[in-house]
């Protein structure tokens, strides 16, 4: 609508009827038509003001930014939702929505997991009220709109009743977190995983079973639904939760996949002491039979398990700052070593490795990997071929094995190759040595070789004893 300006006399159609209509309302009400200046102050086009002053178009946030004024006394005739709150200061009716926000907070809720009832209240489910912002617009009501929209909100007040309303609704996550600890963790079926067996005859694999399991999403959805359409009656929700069949991580099918043998290694622990061997033992048991797969990745230390008594670990000889100390699990760095260059082998991509700070005796310098509780070293691979890899291991006394079997797929006339380079020893007459390596990755096809990628550099410091019983 076109602008004119008052001085010259000229009044819109628009601003007329403003006039007419204003002139029924006393000048501490609203403006009247012999105050046209103020007339002429809101000439906004947005004739959306005629929507209901609850719409979801008004913003809540720039409402409730305002700072409201307890002492400010509503107009009759104002109810919030089903609760009059006319003639009361906005401290009152604040009270009173708060107290029949917390009576409904006490709504029961059931949801069923199949006969399985679980029961909690709205209050746990994060009900929300948007009482603040409900009570900021009922304090600016005569600022809400043009000023047609505000004496239509006049006239409507006016020996009759004016309604708004409040946002009503329950919080996600607090739902959710409500489904997954008592609900969904109390009675879900977990699947059960195949298992994997290698015997003379190649390897057995036992049947998987499928679990049962709250769909979280769709059961939040349906509480919600429910909770929208009972907002006002307080009377009991009951949901029946959707469940969804859960596949186990390692199928049978993805398991039967698993034939053959694609990396190996093994070195010798005979020489050091009868725990430290039990040591090896332990640790080996405890990451053999590990079935990683596409995309998982492992953690050695964790597989091997803390290293206490109860565990079966004992006391042995382990690195300590560069110093060799008996300690509980002494001699595991051998098992994380043996692996890796069986896992080298395999091409399984290697997260994490690290190398001793002393040399060791049972590999060369730059082909081993410690473990370290303590110290923060940790042997961390992931599976990144597409079919799932198994991981066996064994001790006979003398030797420790370390075998990486699943799907071979790399051509026949491709060889892999790893070599381990010094470019720095000194021998100290204390009977330490100086070294640093570095370990190459060797790739040939038909016997010639197509890349050579240098893994890593390492530096290894004097000790003033090695004697083999190095972790």
């Amino acid at each position: 609508m076109k602008r004119y300006n008052w001085k010259n006399k000229v009044i819109s159609g628009t601003g007329i009827l403003c006039a007419v209509l204003l002139a029924g309302c006393s000048s501490q009400e609203l403006p009247s038509v012999l105050f046209p200046a103020a007339v002429l102050e809101d000439t906004s086009e947005n004739t959306a003001g005629a929507a209901d002053s609850d719409s979801d178009s008004e913003s809540e946030e720039a409402t409730s930014a305002i700072q409201l004024d307890l002492e400010q006394v509503l107009a009759e005739g104002l109810y919030i939702d089903e609760y009059y709150v006319g003639g009361m200061t906005i401290a009152e009716a604040r009270d009173v929505l708060q107290k029949a926000y917390e009576e409904a907070g006490q709504t029961a809720a059931t949801v069923y997991w199949q006969t399985n009832p679980v029961k909690t209240n709205l209050a746990d489910l994060g009900l929300y009220w948007s009482i603040d912002d409900a009570l900021s617009r009922a304090a600016t009501l005569w600022q809400q709109g043009n000023l047609i929209r505000r004496y239509k909100i006049r006239q409507d007040l006016t020996g009759s009743e004016y309604h708004l309303s409040m946002k009503k609704r329950l919080t996600q996550s607090a739902v959710e977190n409500f489904l997954t600890d008592y609900v969904a963790d109390v009675y879900d079926i977990a699947p059960k995983d195949a298992e994997l067996t290698h015997t003379g005859n190649g390897f057995e694999v036992s049947q998987d079973e499928d679990g049962l399991g709250v769909d979280i999403d769709a059961t939040w959805k349906k509480i919600a639904m429910a909770y929208a359409e009972n907002e006002d009656d307080y009377t009991e929700i009951t949901v029946e939760a959707e469940l969804e069949t859960v596949r186990p991580h390692c199928p049978t099918d993805d398991l039967k996949l698993i034939k053959d043998l694609l990396g190996s290694s093994y070195t010798d622990y005979s020489v050091g002491s009868a725990t430290r061997s039990v040591n090896v033992e332990v640790a080996t048991d405890n990451v053999s039979g590990t079935v990683v797969m596409p995309g998982d990745t492992v953690s050695v230390s964790e597989r091997m398990k803390p290293r206490t008594a109860e565990n079966g670990y004992q006391s042995g000889g382990t690195m300590v700052n560069g110093v060799i100390e008996d300690s509980i699990g002494g001699g595991i760095c051998q098992v994380s070593t043996t692996l890796y260059n069986a896992l080298l082998k395999a091409e399984v991509q290697i997260d994490e490795r690290h190398n001793h700070s002393m040399v060791v005796s049972y590999v060369s310098p730059g082909k081993d990997a410690a473990v370290s509780e303590d110290g923060g070293k940790d042997l961390v691979f992931t599976n990144n071929r597409e079919t799932p890899i198994y991981i066996e291991g064994y001790t006979d006394g003398t030797n420790v094995y370390f075998f990486v079997y699943g799907v071979e797929d790399r051509p026949e006339n491709r060889k892999v190759t790893f070599e381990a380079t010094e470019t720095y020893r000194k021998e100290y007459a204390e009977g330490g040595v100086e070294v640093d390596a570095y370990l190459e990755k060797i790739v040939t096809i038909d016997g010639e070789e197509v890349s050579r990628v240098k893994l890593h550099t390492d530096h290894y410091e004097p000790s003033s004893r090695l004697n083999g019983t190095i972790n």
